[in-house]
């Protein structure tokens, strides 16, 4: 396996899932660490978006040599945000961009080669209906990586 850097991986990830999003009709482009889940330009038909976030990476606790290369474990959440008031294609794009998305890490668990290990590891969603405000659903998807690196913390 060869080492890299935590950006690396990243880039690897951000491919399989872009990859994963192309196969969607109607999914958006992924973006990458966007905090902003709402876009208030925007109202009326529905709209998604699908952001990458790295939430932490920590060498391997079960490493028992020190020297290089070192194991680290990287973790990621991936928001998938839609609004809008057509309920059944809404729910209908976010499952359709969930499963794709579960398929390519889980069918490239190497991430090109690049990862020892990749996986999505939880999913939760959550709903909002409030008076006035278009409906929205967000599911964050987890994701953990493991990968080999010169550095502690890739």
């Amino acid at each position: 396996m060869p080492t890299v850097t935590h950006d690396d991986i990243v880039e690897a990830l951000k491919s399989v899932i872009s990859t994963a999003l192309a196969t969607v009709e109607g999914a958006p482009a992924l973006e990458y660490d966007e905090p902003r889940l709402a876009d208030p330009d925007q109202q009326g038909e529905n709209r998604f978006r699908v952001v990458l976030m790295s939430t932490g990476r920590t060498p391997a606790r079960d490493q028992l040599a020190t020297p290089p290369p070192f194991f680290v474990e990287a973790s990621f959440a991936l928001g998938l945000h839609g609004v809008g008031s057509d309920d059944a294609s809404r729910r209908a794009l976010m499952s359709d961009m969930t499963r794709a998305i579960d398929a390519a890490i889980t069918a490239d668990w190497s991430l090109g080669g690049v990862a020892s290990f990749a996986q999505v590891t939880a999913l939760e969603s959550d709903t909002s209906k409030e008076t006035g405000v278009a409906p929205e659903n967000l599911l964050d998807i987890a994701i953990e990586v493991e990968f080999d690196s010169l550095t502690r913390l890739g």
